[in-house]
């Protein structure tokens, strides 16, 4: 029943990552492009750095997942634009779970990967599809950033 559940988890994510990348680069902004390709990136890269017993992604993923946070802060400080807000508090929690298995490593690892995830994959897929929303509006509109 595990390795089913890990299937689809790993499937969900990967519909979500390229449907949202091919999105953001077909109806996005330069912001909701540039995001969308920097996350599909890293997410070919992971896999890369993983153990392939216990799928920890190790500590280049999480020097990754460190760079894509602080890119994400920055993002949403310059462009005020909410699903910016959004991306940055999902990777903030992603980094948030490394630092806690870092410091206690008898984590449960199906916990600790079922919140990096979620949070740096599927929340931060939606809240980049949002932003491909949010671009639309504003073109509609004709809304500029704040």
């Amino acid at each position: 029943m595990r390795d089913i559940a890990h299937i689809i988890w790993i499937s969900v994510g990967l519909i979500l990552l390229v449907g949202v990348t091919a999105l953001a680069l077909w109806r996005g902004g330069r912001d909701e492009r540039i995001a969308a390709v920097i996350i599909f990136i890293a997410s070919c890269l992971t896999p890369l750095f993983q153990d392939k017993v216990t799928y920890f992604p190790g500590a280049a993923a999480l020097i990754l997942d460190g760079f894509i946070t602080v890119y994400f802060i920055v993002l949403s400080l310059m462009t005020r634009k909410v699903w910016t807000l959004a991306a940055a508090v999902c990777m903030i929690n992603t980094m948030t779970a490394h630092l806690v298995h870092l410091m206690t490593p008898e984590m449960n690892m199906y916990s600790y990967l079922t919140g990096i995830g979620f949070w740096g994959g599927i929340a931060l897929y939606l809240a980049i599809g949002g932003g491909v929303w949010e671009e639309r509006l504003r073109r509609r509109y004709k809304i500029s950033s704040l």
